[in-house]
């Protein structure tokens, strides 16, 4: 009887042994996000590594372009479908998580599934509420001036630095116009998609948005009107490109005013330098934006440009967050992605990937520890409605060029459209 019994023990050991290795083979993750082909190349090359190393695991990539994305995320949301792993922006992430929809990762952090101990609050605290961490962010990015070195230098202008302020960016434009018969800057991306007068709020306290979101964040009308002051007539002297030109153009690298050598200077995202710097064919440096000589903190800030998010519901969360792990720490795995999505969160990793990058991205990477020194904890998250307010914003700029409406007229119009669209949203 106990060899019976020893053998049927063995039997049921194998049989379970079995079912867990089968199971363990049956695993499959799904993993989804939008973008660029290239960026589809490389988030595949990503997924064939994280297979190779946990062969156990298999994951179902589900890409797209970014109005698709959104629109399958949002019906998977009602339908409590989403993979389980799944990207968003900051502004989705409230949403989700008053419908439950979000893992809270912390246990996560706290059992080492997830490490993030070499990165600092700035980079992880977005998708942080309430101390809990529902998201990790993929990249980080922030809005910078590109600048070519070579027509400073050509104009007799000094090049930009860290403390130079908007009374510095005017005198610049102004003196490399006059030298060179070129436009200083060329701030359709600042004045179209309120970039500059963000931070111009942002340096003096204040914000374009409540945190309610339901109205704007400021009520002195001066602030708009000194910033837009100086804009109007740079534009109105030559020294700055006109809203028409910079429509006609886009914003596409190779056809910059930057680029093509007609504009000294050009603000966009930081991971643009690799692009700008191949249209080019020269080099290009980059600087932090110009601060306020009055400001009462620095405007400039970092901005995650997607989050990884891992639905409550996921049949394997503790995967899920094993891939975002990897996604994060894994050295191999970074070396592909190559800040595609933007610097990653991880210092190890920056500092390590360093050997591997191209001049323009090695600019990249090491202007990102000054941007840090320079960054103010603002909130530059948007309501739903924010493409309205920035759509209405840059519009009125170019009513206020055209002649159509006083500075004084263009601020308070923009505040009783922008507070009625706001609270009707």
């Amino acid at each position: 009887m106990k060899k019976i019994f020893l053998v049927v023990l063995l039997v049921i050991m194998i049989v379970s042994a079995i079912s867990m290795v089968n199971f363990a083979q049956d695993i499959t993750l799904r993993v989804s996000w939008y973008g660029s082909q290239d960026r589809h190349n490389r988030m595949s090359e990503v997924i064939k590594l994280f297979e190779e190393k946990y062969p156990n695991v298999k994951i179902s990539p589900e890409p797209l372009g970014g109005d698709d994305y959104f629109t399958r995320i949002a019906v998977q949301t009602v339908a409590k479908n989403l993979p389980d792993v799944f990207v968003q922006g900051l502004t989705h992430i409230p949403r989700l998580l008053e419908q439950g929809t979000l893992l809270n990762l912390n246990p996560c952090i706290e059992d080492n599934t997830l490490n993030l101990d070499n990165t600092t609050e700035m980079e992880i605290s977005g998708a942080s509420i309430n101390e809990k961490l529902y998201g990790v962010c993929g990249g980080t990015n922030s809005v910078v001036y590109f600048y070519d070195p070579e027509l400073f230098k050509k104009a007799g202008v000094e090049e930009p630095f860290p403390d130079w302020t908007w009374e510095d960016y005017s005198e610049k434009c102004r003196k490399i116009h006059n030298a060179l018969g070129i436009y200083g800057d060329d701030p359709y991306m600042l004045v179209r998609y309120a970039f500059s007068f963000r931070y111009y709020l942002t340096q003096h306290g204040k914000s374009l948005y409540d945190k309610s979101f339901k109205k704007l964040g400021y009520e002195d009308d001066s602030l708009f009107i000194d910033f837009y002051s100086m804009l109007v007539d740079l534009a109105k002297d030559g020294a700055i490109a006109p809203p028409e030109l910079s429509i006609e153009i886009g914003v596409s690298a190779e056809n910059t005013l930057l680029v093509k050598q007609d504009a000294a200077m050009w603000p966009a995202w930081s991971n643009q330098i690799t692009a700008l710097t191949a249209a080019a064919g020269r080099p290009l440096n980059m600087m932090i934006f110009p601060n306020s000589k009055d400001q009462v903190q620095y405007g400039t800030w970092i901005k995650g440009s997607l989050y990884f998010l891992v639905p409550a519901y996921s049949k394997y969360p503790e995967w899920a967050v094993k891939f975002i792990d990897f996604y994060t720490n894994d050295l191999e795995a970074n070396k592909i992605l190559l800040a595609e999505i933007g610097l990653p969160i991880s210092s190890k990793i920056r500092e390590e990937l360093k050997p591997y990058l191209t001049d323009a991205q090695k600019k990249m990477f090491n202007f990102s520890d000054l941007v840090l020194e320079y960054t103010s904890p603002a909130a530059w998250e948007g309501p739903v409605a924010a493409s309205q307010i920035v759509d209405l914003l840059g519009k009125t700029y170019e009513r206020m060029l055209f002649g159509d409406l006083t500075l004084e007229e263009a601020a308070k119009e923009f505040r009783e459209k922008a507070n009625k669209i706001l609270a009707e949203n």
